[in-house]
């Protein structure tokens, strides 16, 4: 194996790794598909990227901040209360 290889390998290795923890900490609040959606959003971002040495993390980052962002949208739509009428509240 060479070091392109091992470095390929080193990479896969680092996003499955990534993507099972974000699994873990979305699945149940956002949804599987919505986990999946986020991880192959921030995967495509970084596809053309020279410098791949981070590439796991700054997934999982930006995964996470996707993720977090439709779990707060959420927890704020069921957290909400009418407002009287005449529209404030």
């Amino acid at each position: 194996m060479d070091q392109d290889e091992l470095r390929n390998a080193a990479q896969a290795a680092g996003l499955q790794a990534a993507e099972r923890r974000v699994h873990l900490r979305f699945d149940a609040a956002a949804g599987p598909g919505a986990v999946e959606g986020a991880l192959t959003e921030a995967r495509s971002h970084f596809d053309g990227s020279r410098v791949r040495t981070f590439i796991p993390i700054l997934v999982e980052r930006r995964a996470a901040d996707t993720l977090e962002r439709i779990r707060a949208a959420r927890e704020d739509g069921k957290g909400r209360r009418p407002g009287p009428a005449g529209g404030e509240g």
